[in-house]
């Protein structure tokens, strides 16, 4: 039962085996090695500001909280206090925001080229 003949028989079918099981390892192994450069090469092209952000080691997701604000007391006085009711504070940020991204009145024509 266990003859020569039978081992390298066996010994055969063994390496058969363990090459088959090679291949369809490696097989698997470069279709994640594929598969994990195609999604690099996605957020890369489609989210690059994650993508610098993950390069460069920056947490850009951190959310800026204002919670007191330096008011005026009445419009022309000089006299300040620092607010910190909640809705006071987002109408004065609103209004400060809105005064400093407002819509700019530019007469080109006035502009001198360089």
């Amino acid at each position: 039962m266990f003859s020569e003949e039978w081992f390298n028989t066996l010994k055969t079918k063994v390496n058969y085996r363990l090459r088959a099981d090679y291949k369809k390892y490696k097989l698997a192994e470069t279709k994640s090695i594929k598969d994990r450069i195609d999604k690099r090469v996605e957020i890369t092209r489609d989210y690059q500001i994650t993508w610098l952000a993950s390069i460069l080691d920056r947490n850009t997701l951190t959310n800026i909280v204002i919670d007191k604000v330096l008011v005026n007391e009445k419009t022309g006085i000089s006299t300040k206090r620092l607010a910190t009711e909640l809705r006071e504070v987002k109408k004065a940020v609103d209004n400060d925001f809105m005064n400093m991204f407002r819509k700019r009145n530019i007469l080109l024509d006035t502009i001198t080229p360089i």
